[in-house]
């Protein structure tokens, strides 16, 4: 049987310093419990990265069918995925597919969580415009995965450079996306602002965010690759 300490031992302090304060604070730690029970049940961090795809697709689906608290939960326990299957492929050892699908389940989030709730509330709404909350919605969805990729293509330029971007936790981008971004407090700030009939808001801000988000990113990764 694996111990505990094997798997908290098996991330990085390179690692801890990128995450932000809500995986700190909650998501680790759960995770933690988690990656322990599956990997004495078997289970592989290919198999997890494997069913963390399927979440934020059907939380995409429970959105268009009017289910936004259970959408917005899935979306939560797929940020707990997103760490387990890390935790696990430290004491497996990665594998190049593992990580491909890991990534895929990322764009997934990224491409379908802001767009779901647009049109969750654009199906809900009486109003003369309900199309306008599909239309930040899905603007939110596209520049957050901009901003994603443009990062991806750095990475690939430039391997050694990224990894330092990456894991230094420097930059006022970079900290203030893993805080407010989907890694940090993005997934239980839709779900208050859900509860608390602000849902509207909340897409208003991400859609502006995610725009300037991804400007600034490419300000900022154009001034490293010189």
């Amino acid at each position: 049987m694996i111990k505990m300490k094997k798997i908290t031992a098996g991330l990085s302090k390179e690692k801890r310093k990128s995450d932000s304060l809500w995986c700190k604070i909650l998501i680790r730690p759960v995770s933690f419990i988690v990656s322990w029970a599956l990997i004495n049940l078997g289970v592989t961090a290919f198999q997890v990265s494997v069913l963390a795809v399927v979440f934020p697709i059907t939380a995409f689906a429970l959105f268009i069918y009017s289910y936004p608290v259970t959408a917005i939960i899935l979306l939560n326990i797929w940020l707990v995925l997103d760490c387990v299957d890390g935790n696990i492929a430290r004491v497996q050892g990665p594998s190049r597919m593992g990580g491909f699908v890991d990534a895929v389940s990322g764009y997934f989030m990224f491409g379908l969580s802001f767009f779901g709730a647009g049109l969750y509330l654009t199906l809900s709404d009486g109003s003369a415009i309900p199309w306008i909350w599909s239309m930040l919605g899905g603007l939110a969805s596209i520049f957050s995965l901009l901003s994603r990729i443009l990062f991806q293509k750095y990475r690939f330029m430039s391997e050694e450079d990224s990894m330092k971007i990456k894991t230094s936790g420097t930059g006022t981008l970079l900290v203030l996306d893993k805080n407010i971004g989907i890694g940090g407090f993005l997934t239980p700030v839709m779900l208050i602002a859900h509860l608390t009939e602000h849902l509207h808001y909340f897409l208003m801000f991400y859609s502006v965010y995610s725009i300037c988000l991804s400007f600034g990113v490419t300000v900022y990764l154009l001034k490293k690759s010189r």
